[in-house]
C-alpha cells in the first residue's frame, strides 16, 4: 500500500498527539508496599521439608485460588497424595526470576536441594522426578508475628508458598552427583523448575486460609 504524503503526515501528527496508543497495558498498580518491617525482621531461607504433589493430580475445579493469587484450598484427585522430601537444614533453596520477554512477561521458578544419601530409594525418587511434572509447597522461615493493624497483613500469610502451581516444575539439567565435589560433599544435587518454554505468569503463589494453624492443617493433610 502506498501512502500519500498528507496521510503520512496525519499519522505522524496523531502519534505525537497521543491519538494512536503505542502499547497495551493489561493491568495497573493498585497498592503500595513497605519493603521492610522493623517490628518483624526478615529471616532468610526455607524449611528443609518440601511437600511435592504431582501436577496432574491436583483437582483444579475444587481447589480454591483467590483473585489475588492466594491458594486457600488444595484438593487432590481421588486417592492421590503429596510426598515429602525431608532434607538437611540449609541444603535447599527456592528462587523466582522475572523474565520480561519480547511480548509477554513470565516468572521462572526453581527449587534446589541436596540429598546426602545414595540408597536405591533415593535413585528411584530422582528417576521418577525426571519423568514427572510437580508442584512444590515450600515453608518460608519468615513469619510475621505482629503485623501492623492497618497493613492488611495477617500473621502467617508469609509462610507457605506454592512453586509451579499453574504450569508445573520439571527436573532440570543441572541435577547431578559428583563424589569429588567438596562443596556438596558428593551429595546428589537436584533442581526442579519451570522450563524456558513453560513459565509461570505470576510469582510463587502464597498459601493461606484464615490463620497459620488452619493453613498448616491444610498443607499437612
Amino acid at each position: 500500500m502506498l501512502w500519500h504524503t498528507k496521510d503520512f503526515k496525519r499519522v505522524i501528527t496523531n502519534l505525537f498527539k497521543g491519538e494512536f496508543k503505542m502499547a497495551i497495558s493489561c493491568g495497573k498498580l493498585t497498592s503500595g508496599i513497605i519493603g521492610y518491617d522493623c517490628e518483624n525482621p526478615w529471616v532468610k531461607g526455607i524449611s528443609p521439608e518440601l511437600i511435592i504433589i504431582n501436577f496432574d493430580e491436583i483437582d483444579r475445579e475444587n481447589s480454591i485460588v483467590t483473585a489475588d493469587n492466594v491458594i486457600k484450598k488444595i484438593v487432590t484427585k481421588g486417592n492421590a497424595k503429596a510426598y515429602k522430601a525431608e532434607l538437611l537444614d540449609n541444603s535447599n533453596s527456592a528462587s523466582s526470576t522475572y523474565n520480561p520477554g519480547t511480548y509477554i512477561g513470565t516468572w521462572a521458578q526453581t527449587i534446589s536441594g541436596r540429598i546426602f544419601d545414595n540408597t536405591p530409594r533415593v535413585k528411584k525418587f530422582l528417576s521418577d522426578l525426571a519423568k514427572s511434572s510437580v508442584v512444590v509447597l515450600v515453608k518460608y522461615n519468615y513469619i510475621k508475628n505482629n503485623p501492623k493493624v492497618d497493613s492488611g497483613d495477617v500473621k502467617g500469610d508469609t509462610v507457605y508458598v506454592a512453586y509451579g502451581w499453574n504450569v508445573g516444575l520439571k527436573l532440570l539439567g543441572d541435577t547431578s552427583h559428583d563424589t569429588s565435589d567438596t562443596d556438596s560433599m558428593g551429595a546428589w544435587m537436584f533442581t526442579v523448575g519451570t522450563t524456558d518454554d513453560s513459565q509461570e505468569s505470576v510469582p510463587p503463589m502464597s498459601i493461606f486460609d484464615t490463620d497459620l494453624t488452619q493453613t498448616e492443617a491444610m498443607v499437612s493433610s
